[in-house]
């Protein structure tokens, strides 16, 4: 665990240099995630690196918000990681920063509730992200956490799906399977609809050095 808080503090660090020459580390924790073990010291209550990396996602390097997005994606693929990661309200907000767009598209009802950041950004509205692989890398994560009562209670909780109605209204990036509002029934665990989400595929993945061998079932 030592090792992996000094590797993250120099990540943050590098934030301050000239060219950010550890930007792609990002992609190293991404990487990390794909195994339950690697998740768990990311999610580990004592220090949960995930929200130092997630803060990412409010910043504007590519690459390092790629690297959060699929840290968030991997992370929560393991759904017995779904309740440390919904003790940090902020982590849904910042997953969902990049996908908002024209504050018209959200009422009073829609923000309150809210986590501040996210109420704010939908407020004054914002610009969707550029980005059909980052986009898509989020679409997955919140997917993903649907498969929990925990995770769905969550994504309710914190007002998420107000969000997640104005993506579904634009077209997302083909082949993605946006969450939808997921209603839970008695005893009920799974996600609404087969989705097949891989911790890291396409393009991307094999830019980051990434195996794409896992896919929901």
């Amino acid at each position: 665990m030592c090792s992996q808080i000094m590797l993250i503090n120099e990540y943050e660090n590098s934030r301050k240099l000239i060219g950010d020459p550890l930007a792609s580390l990002g992609f190293f924790f991404e990487n990390m995630a794909q195994e339950v073990q690697g998740a768990s010291i990311l999610c580990n209550e004592e220090d949960f690196l995930l929200a130092r990396l997630m803060k990412d996602l409010a910043g504007a390097h590519p690459d390092r918000m790629l690297g959060a997005a699929g840290a968030m994606k991997n992370c929560s693929f393991h759904s017995e990681l779904h309740a440390p990661i919904a003790s940090h309200r902020d982590l849904a907000a910042l997953l969902c920063l990049n996908l908002v767009g024209s504050s018209e598209a959200f009422d009073d009802d829609d923000r309150e509730g809210m986590q501040t950041g996210l109420a704010a950004k939908c407020r004054v509205g914002g610009k969707v992200s550029e980005s059909g692989e980052l986009r898509k890398t989020i679409y997955e994560a919140m997917k993903l956490l649907t498969r929990s009562r925990v995770g769905r209670n969550y994504l309710r909780q914190e007002k998420i799906y107000p969000v997640i109605r104005e993506v579904r209204a634009r077209r997302p990036p083909r082949g993605t399977a946006v969450p939808g509002r997921v209603r839970n029934g008695p005893g009920e665990e799974g996600c609404g609809g087969g989705v097949g989400v891989s911790h890291a595929s396409g393009a991307g993945a094999a830019r980051r050095g990434l195996s794409a061998g896992f896919r929901l079932p």
